[in-house]
């Protein structure tokens, strides 16, 4: 572990896109972020602003066109060129870090216990092993009784929360979200911030969440706002 007071830094990031038969289009512009432990970070802004491809760049599930991404500080990004083996920056996506979506992405064949399981499985080889940890998430968000439904037979909110679980499985530094609530109401909304909260001080996980919920940016130590591709920080509460 590194003695760094972050535990993701990104500098000087930028990203473009050059649609066919159109102008070339800069959707993130020079922006630095760092992140520290245990943080819950929201990022919110109108729709285009850039706030995904921002999320993407930071989770390492893009490339920036220029710019630099290192996690404790190992430089996983320079320009557009990855520092790591594809089988190394497999490995630090399973391992530590997390991610959830508007869309839960449930394999709807396997029950909640196994959707938690396998990236744990996937990283260790013990099932027995991944199944007792994956029981043990889910207990703690609040779904011991559902362990064996499928995601079919669960709720919106309970997908959400089996995908939480799911994130933290391998105990990741940080989990990033993309409007994990965008298809639940209010009252699912609010549990699911008030649990996120919750895990991170149990598990000191940093979030990192795109969103639109007011709830979530009252919890959060920082509310960063996107505009046309630029980063504006929010204070720490």
């Amino acid at each position: 572990m590194s003695d760094s007071q972050y535990i993701l830094s990104a500098k000087d990031l930028v990203k473009s896109y050059s649609p066919k038969g159109r102008k070339h289009i800069e959707i993130i512009k020079g922006i630095s972020l760092d992140i520290r432990p245990q943080e819950i970070i929201t990022i919110v802004g109108e729709s285009g602003s850039g706030k995904t491809t921002l999320l993407n760049l930071l989770s390492t599930l893009d490339a920036p066109d220029s710019g630099h991404l290192m996690f404790n500080d190992i430089t996983v990004f320079s320009g557009n060129s990855s520092r790591l083996s594809a089988k190394d920056l497999s490995t630090l996506r399973n391992e530590h870090l997390g991610f959830v979506f508007q869309f839960h992405h449930l394999l709807e064949d396997f029950s909640a216990l196994e959707n938690v399981a396998i990236p744990r499985f996937i990283a260790t080889g013990n099932l027995k092993a991944s199944k007792s940890l994956a029981e043990e998430l889910l207990e703690q968000v609040g779904l011991s009784e559902r362990l064996h439904h499928l995601p079919s037979e669960l709720s919106g909110g309970e997908q959400q929360r089996v995908a939480v679980a799911r994130a933290l499985i391998n105990s990741p530094k940080i989990v990033f979200a993309d409007e994990p609530s965008g298809n639940l109401d209010s009252k699912n909304s609010r549990k699911l911030y008030d649990l996120i909260l919750h895990l991170s001080e149990r598990h000191k996980t940093s979030f990192v969440i795109v969103t639109h919920n007011e709830h979530m940016t009252k919890i959060a130590d920082r509310n960063l706002h996107m505009l046309d591709g630029i980063l504006n920080e929010g204070s720490l509460v």
